[in-house]
C-alpha cells in the first residue's frame, strides 16, 4: 500500500481523498478522475487534509468539528461537533495508534481516543483470538 498525504489531499493506492472548501470530502479515481463517494460535513467550511486510517478517513472543517467517514462508502462513522464555530479545526490532524489531537482555530488543543473498528478474527493453530493490534493503525 503506498499512501502519502498530499497539498491537495490523500493519495492512497488507486485513490485521492479530497477535501474542498465547500464542506466535502470526495474519493476519486487517481486513473479516471471517477467520483466514487463525496461526504457532506452539512456546512460551508474548508476541510483540512484528511487522513486514511484502519478505521477511516478522518477530517476536520474550519467551521465545525472532527468527522471519521467509512473509506469504502463515505458514510459518517463518528463526528465530535464542539458546539459552536470558533472552535473549528483548520490545521491537519495528528493521529498517534487511537489517539486524535486536534488544534481548534481558537487555539484549543482535542485529544480523542477513535472508536474501535469491530475486532478483526486471527486463526492460531485452531484458536480464535483477537487481534488486538489492528484497532486503530494509519495505513
Amino acid at each position: 500500500s503506498s499512501a502519502r498525504a498530499t497539498v491537495d489531499g490523500y493519495v492512497e493506492d488507486e485513490l485521492l481523498y479530497h477535501p474542498s472548501t465547500d464542506g466535502k470530502l470526495r474519493a476519486v479515481r487517481r486513473d479516471t478522475g471517477e467520483v466514487l463517494w463525496t461526504f457532506e460535513t452539512g456546512d460551508s467550511g474548508a476541510l483540512s487534509s484528511p487522513q486514511a486510517t484502519a478505521i477511516g478517513v478522518l477530517v476536520s472543517s474550519s467551521d465545525e468539528g472532527i468527522y471519521l467517514v467509512d473509506r469504502e462508502t463515505g458514510a459518517l462513522i463518528w463526528r465530535y461537533d464542539p458546539g459552536y464555530q470558533l472552535n473549528g479545526v483548520t490545521a491537519g490532524l495528528t493521529v498517534v495508534g487511537r489517539q486524535i489531537l486536534a488544534l481548534t482555530n481558537a487555539g484549543t488543543l482535542l485529544s480523542f481516543v477513535a472508536p474501535a473498528p469491530p475486532p478483526t478474527v486471527l486463526e492460531t493453530e485452531g484458536d480464535r483470538s483477537w487481534d488486538g493490534q489492528s484497532l486503530f493503525r494509519p495505513r
